[in-house]
C-alpha cells in the first residue's frame, strides 16, 4: 500500500495470498499512513478482518491523541460484540443428602420385574423407570445448594 515509487516488498505477494486465501478484508484507509517518519508516510500498520466480524464493525481509525512511538500510529479498532453474562447453574447439595430417606424413598416404590424373557424395549423402558424412580427420590432428599456470590480476584463482592 505504499505511494508510487515505493519499493515492493518480496513477500507482498504471499501477503496477498494469504488475505485472499482467508477471505479477508483491508480496513486500512489508502491516504491515513500508520507510519510516518521526516517527510515520508506510508501504510504498514495494516488491519484485517474476517467475514464473520465484518457486520460487528463499529469503527476503525487512526486514533489521535493516544501517545505512541515516534514514527507509527496507534489504530483503534472497535468490534461489537455482545459476550452473555454467565449464569451459575443449580446444583445439589449432595452433603446435605437425607440418606434415610433417599432408601426409604427407593424401597418404596421399586417393583422387582422379571425381565428374563423381555426384549429391548421392555427393558429400556424398565430404565428409564428406574432412572425416574431414583431421580424422584433425589428431589425429596437433596436439596438445592445455595449459590455462593463471585467474587474479583481482590475478593471484592461482584454484584448478582
Amino acid at each position: 500500500m505504499g505511494r508510487i515509487g515505493t519499493k515492493v516488498d518480496k513477500e507482498a505477494e504471499q501477503l496477498l495470498e494469504i488475505t485472499d486465501e482467508q477471505d479477508l478484508e483491508l480496513l486500512n484507509e489508502e491516504e491515513e499512513a500508520t507510519w510516518s517518519r521526516n517527510d515520508q508516510s506510508s501504510v504498514i500498520d495494516l488491519i484485517f478482518i474476517s467475514p464473520c466480524l465484518t457486520s460487528r464493525l463499529v469503527r476503525c481509525e487512526r486514533a489521535y491523541g493516544i501517545e505512541h512511538s515516534p514514527d507509527h500510529f496507534p489504530i483503534r479498532t472497535v468490534l461489537g460484540i455482545n459476550t452473555p453474562i454467565p449464569t451459575q447453574q443449580k446444583r445439589r447439595n449432595w452433603k446435605a443428602t437425607d440418606n434415610k430417606k433417599l432408601i426409604q424413598t427407593i424401597e418404596q416404590r421399586l417393583e422387582a420385574s422379571d425381565l428374563s424373557e423381555a426384549g429391548p424395549p421392555q427393558i429400556a423402558a424398565q430404565c428409564r423407570t428406574l432412572l425416574d424412580l431414583v431421580q424422584s427420590a433425589i428431589e425429596l432428599s437433596t436439596p438445592w445448594a445455595k449459590p455462593s456470590r463471585p467474587t474479583c480476584p481482590l475478593g471484592e463482592t461482584l454484584p448478582v
